[in-house]
């Protein structure tokens, strides 16, 4: 039975480190509910609660750096309604073109939304540094997501043999 978990959670977790990654795939909240799934699989012993309890710790971490990280950047460049409407843009491009329509239609409500306000040059200035930010939160989760998957194989390693 082991194997059999060891196998469904490995493919749970790789899905949510994916998840970090591509914009409608909730990844850390997947990769702690596959370590989860691996500790009730394989009973409720010492290393389960040690690895559980560290992977909702660094997941929540993740979250926060993921929020914290384009909160402050964008502070510094796009404005909050500027962000609004990016957000309204990523709705509808969602819909409208599969899988790259959420995140191109974020950056284009960003950048029409800033050129309305001050112009297309701090438009395209303040949009890039709204996309770094962006990306550099989606970084921090991919990496913590990928520790964690980490700290998962070594533990289904020691489960196994």
């Amino acid at each position: 039975m082991v194997v059999w978990a060891t196998v469904v959670t490995g493919l749970i977790i790789a899905v949510g480190v994916v998840g970090t990654i591509v914009p409608a795939l909730p990844g850390s909240v997947v990769v702690v509910a596959g370590v989860v799934l691996f500790a009730v699989f394989t009973g409720w012993d010492a290393w389960a609660v040690v690895v559980v309890a560290a992977a909702a710790a660094l997941a929540v971490a993740g979250i926060v750096a993921g929020v914290r990280i384009p909160a402050t950047a964008t502070s510094r460049s796009a404005g909050r309604r500027s962000l609004r409407i990016g957000i309204v843009g990523g709705i509808i491009g969602f819909f409208v073109v599969p899988v790259i329509g959420l995140p191109l239609g974020w950056v284009t409500g960003v950048f029409l939304s800033e050129a309305a306000t001050s112009g297309p040059a701090t438009a395209r200035a303040s949009t890039a540094a709204t996309v770094r930010s962006f990306g550099k939160a989606a970084l921090v989760q991919f990496a913590v997501a990928l520790a964690i998957a980490l700290m998962w194989a070594a533990w289904a390693v020691t489960e196994l043999f």
